[in-house]
């Protein structure tokens, strides 16, 4: 039934509000439209539901360990600019840029924002856990090897496998509600360990 659904959800003609209609008309379409499809996506019925079987599970697999997850939480204000590896862009002449312009041009002219920063590189409060990679840089490490950065210094480049991140650290650590983004970051963040932990 939730298969079935998800797949109406995403495959079902919409009808406007007060717009007369034959159920079965709707049907056709909704059958009409699944199959053209599974045509093109070269997938077999069975093939996509388990598919979509999948994507339903990991999204209740997200809410139950999302209950896990404090807020208001510390979390550390910052922007930052992120590029792909593959872009072209040298970590090199970034740094000569910063040295003379100003973070959010340069953010703008080079940061892809992924939808976690702005066209200025601004991102917000982040919390622990959210960017992994990049925790070393935001809050140091318990071995005390990297030291977190200091409000307003710029880090160094920090080589991720989602790309390359310049950071400037605004504000914090200090407690803070979490954004709906950085909440649905831990999220997944924590589903991804536990995937790691099962296999």
């Amino acid at each position: 039934e939730n298969i079935d659904d998800a797949l109406k959800a995403q495959f079902y003609p919409q009808v406007e509000p007060g717009q007369q209609v034959d159920p079965g008309q709707l049907d056709e379409e909704y059958a009409a439209t699944y199959q053209i499809f599974l045509n093109r996506t070269n997938l077999s019925d069975q093939d996509y539901r388990t598919i979509v079987e999948e994507r339903l599970a990991i999204g209740w697999l997200s809410l139950l360990l999302g209950q896990q997850i404090a807020d208001p939480q510390e979390q550390v204000e910052v922007e930052w600019i992120r590029f792909d590896q593959e872009s072209g862009i040298i970590a090199e002449e970034v740094v000569a840029r910063l040295e003379v312009q100003d973070f959010a041009i340069v953010a703008g002219d080079v940061g892809v924002t992924q939808g976690f920063a702005d066209t200025n590189g601004y991102v917000g409060w982040v919390p622990s856990q959210a960017f992994p990679e990049l925790d070393g840089t935001l809050y140091g490490d318990e071995d005390q090897e990297q030291e977190q950065l200091a409000v307003g210094e710029i880090s160094d480049p920090v080589f991720t496998v989602d790309g390359i991140y310049f950071i400037r650290k605004l504000s914090g650590p200090e407690e803070q509600e979490l954004a709906v983004n950085m909440r649905n970051r831990l999220s997944t963040e924590l589903v991804l360990n536990w995937q790691l932990q099962q296999r």
